[in-house]
């Protein structure tokens, strides 16, 4: 069996002044396992389609966007049958219209610690691309071009462990306003120091990068905190 859908258009809004959703967020692995009605999905394909998220700050700032562009994801052997095959996912797709992302994901229902294994890259990543939602999300901005990205981390229902490459040209990070507080403020100054020291065009490594979940959290925030927690590791 095969499934097909096109020019998918959809809008996702958070607003952070509102209590979080502190229940349990399964894994998909997890949700496919636990499911009643037995499936089984060959081949699933999403093309031309796009993804915007908006996030509305606890503050007066205006909300961060991200968008996902052309979207193109094709995902095989969606099962929950005994002797179920591993699921594999891949992305394509242009964050803000321009920065090419690629993103394969690959899981098996049948372990019960949900261990997943998942490698991406992007490229071209704009400054300006990259403070239309951090400016107002994290009042941090920054300045430069990532020009590579890539990552590959290996994880289950608790934690993940990685590694993480960049090759940037001038890329600083920096407060946005004066208002910054606590860790924004500290990992801001070390950044500001650090990357300063760097040559103005760079290529930096770094493994062993460690995630824990936060199990209240979706997958796709489980995703975020590995690249947010590798590109803080390899920058600072």
């Amino acid at each position: 069996d095969a499934l097909y859908m096109d020019y998918i258009n959809l809008s996702i809004y958070r607003d952070k002044r509102l209590a979080d959703d502190t229940s349990v967020k399964p894994l998909y692995s997890k949700m496919l396992r636990d499911l009643k009605l037995k499936i089984h999905i060959d081949s699933t394909s999403i093309r031309k389609s796009n993804i915007k998220y908006e996030e509305q700050p606890d503050s007066n700032m205006d909300s961060g966007v991200l968008e996902f562009n052309n979207l193109d994801v094709h995902v095989s052997k969606i099962s929950n049958l005994e002797n179920a095959p591993y699921t594999k996912a891949h992305f394509l797709a242009y964050y803000m219209g321009q920065a090419p992302i690629e993103l394969s994901w690959s899981f098996n229902i049948l372990d019960n610690t949900d261990s997943f294994s998942l490698e991406g890259s992007i490229k071209n990543v704009k400054d300006t691309s990259l403070n239309s939602f951090l400016i107002p999300v994290t009042d941090v901005r920054t300045k430069g071009v990532i020009d590579e990205m890539y990552y590959n981390f290996k994880g289950n229902d608790t934690e993940a462990l990685g590694a993480m490459r960049m090759r940037y040209d001038n890329f600083e990070i920096a407060e946005a306003s004066h208002s910054s507080k606590g860790i924004v403020k500290i990992l801001t100054s070390i950044a500001d120091v650090v990357i300063s020291d760097k040559e103005a065009k760079g290529s930096v490594y770094e493994d062993a990068i460690k995630v824990k979940r936060d199990p209240t959290k979706s997958f796709w925030n489980y995703l975020w905190i590995c690249i947010k927690n590798g590109m803080i590791k390899t920058m600072i």
